[in-house]
């Protein structure tokens, strides 16, 4: 039994680990020497559409839709736009964020984005209209809430009706109307 062992590892060409027969570097090792020293940039590229005005991430994505870059020999992965950040801008400052300034979270063109605090990324949502204060898209604006308010006073239409005139889920409408929107 032991000579089987013995013929099926080998020390690592780069330390003294033992592997099995096939491989020649364990896998820290491996990891090193798996890809040919490439400028990041260039690995960065290979994954990206340069659009007319964005530059659109075609790597892995997150769930929310922002790309994620898979750092070469490390094992790390970033968000896509923080990367484009680094490469073209530089360090991204302890406490600050990369927002976009065109919304699409799978741009990763460097004139697209911004550094900006939590707040400023917030206040940039909510002037924009793109969601509410918890963060969510909204469907509806402060003006269209105010006309499916009289709409509904008029008596005239039902929930339902209004669910259809504007696109939107029963529930949308009930908040609207029954003043849940608090910023209307």
């Amino acid at each position: 039994m032991k000579h089987r062992i013995r013929h099926l590892t080998k020390k690592c060409l780069d330390c003294p680990a033992f592997i099995q027969n096939h491989n020649t570097r364990c896998t820290p090792c491996h990891l090193k020497w798996k890809w040919p020293p490439q400028p990041i940039e260039e690995v960065f590229l290979k994954h990206v559409f340069k659009s007319e005005t964005c530059w659109l991430w075609t790597g892995t994505k997150f769930s929310d839709g922002r790309g994620m870059f898979h750092i070469p020999r490390t094992g790390h992965s970033i968000c896509a736009h923080r990367q484009s950040w680094i490469i073209y801008r530089g360090e991204i400052p302890k406490g600050k964020l990369v927002c976009h300034k065109c919304d699409v979270g799978h741009c990763v063109n460097p004139d697209h984005l911004f550094l900006g605090t939590s707040q400023d990324n917030t206040n940039d949502m909510l002037q924009k209209r793109r969601g509410n204060a918890w963060g969510h898209r909204q469907k509806l604006v402060p003006e269209t809430v105010l006309q499916i308010r009289e709409l509904y006073a008029s008596g005239n239409h039902t929930l339902k009706d209004l669910g259809k005139m504007y696109n939107c889920h029963l529930g949308t409408i009930y908040d609207a109307i029954h003043r849940r929107w608090k910023s209307v």
